[in-house]
């Protein structure tokens, strides 16, 4: 059973649920998954007083996590009444129901959630008669460990973003670099490699470790007709760092692996904007 909730708000309790929260769920991919499904019954929506108001989902509870790569969304909620205060955190409700991975080579593993999750940061005010529509975006490299023997645990961490204001990243990779022996170290070109996002200007990139300082998003990097490109969409204003690695595949959410992250340039987004970043 899912453990209780201390305080938890429901706008149906409320005298003025004047506000309205829709949210979208999208997904970073990893390499070497075939298919990633997983029970999700809302998000919670944490207030800067404490409180927890609820946001059920809409859409059936099973999720094929894969089915939302690229860009692709599903809505989970859409126009929920919330109190009109300011907002601070959010984090999926996961139910209390195992999940499936299947890997690209045909193996299926068990799969579990932690149910209670950090949140992710946010910072929004909603005031009577306003509305805002959220995409939440799980990075599945920084989510998910676990191998076929052992089954799979899923501890979500998201990016947050109002969709009325998101931005994006996209470019290209040195070809030579990621054929280069060095990198594909006798794996096929382009096998693993992964482009890391680091909020402000930061000069040593470290790989993600739970609860430490380190990327805040990533992108697999995929063969195109221009060569290796990268994508990330869904990113709030602010400055960040981009780095890239050979190894994003070895990349152990639970550890500090020590993966060898080539350093790339700063730059500061701001609402709207699709940057186009050569690394």
């Amino acid at each position: 059973m899912r453990p209780p909730f201390i305080a938890v708000a429901f706008c149906a309790a409320l005298s003025a649920c004047e506000s309205g929260v829709s949210l979208d769920l999208s997904v970073a991919d990893s390499s070497g998954l075939d298919s990633v499904n997983v029970n999700i019954e809302g998000a919670d929506l944490l207030a800067e007083d404490g409180e927890l108001y609820s946001l059920p989902s809409a859409a059936a509870s099973l999720v094929e996590l894969r089915d939302l790569i690229d860009g692709e969304v599903l809505t989970l909620s859409n126009e929920q009444e919330v109190e009109s205060t300011r907002y601070t955190g959010l984090r999926l409700d996961l139910g209390d129901t195992d999940g499936a991975v299947l890997l690209n080579d045909g193996r299926e593993a068990a799969l579990s959630a932690n149910v209670l999750t950090d949140f992710a940061d946010i910072s929004f005010d909603l005031d009577e008669g306003e509305s805002i529509r959220l995409i939440a975006v799980l990075d599945l490299r920084f989510s998910l460990y676990g191998d076929a023997d052992s089954g799979y645990t899923l501890n979500p961490w998201l990016r947050v973003v109002d969709a009325n204001r998101a931005s994006s990243i996209s470019g290209k990779l040195d070809t030579a670099a990621v054929e280069s022996a060095s990198c594909t170290a006798g794996r096929q070109a382009g096998e693993g490699v992964a482009v890391y996002l680091y909020r402000g200007e930061v000069d040593a990139l470290l790989d993600f470790a739970t609860g430490l300082s380190g990327p805040f998003a990533s992108a697999p990097v995929r063969i195109s007709s221009t060569g290796y490109a990268y994508d990330l969409p869904y990113l709030p204003t602010g400055t960040y760092t981009l780095g890239w690695t050979c190894t994003g595949n070895s990349d152990n959410p639970e550890t500090r692996d020590g993966l060898q992250i080539e350093q790339g340039p700063t730059l500061t987004l701001e609402a709207n904007e699709a940057a186009i970043v050569d690394l």
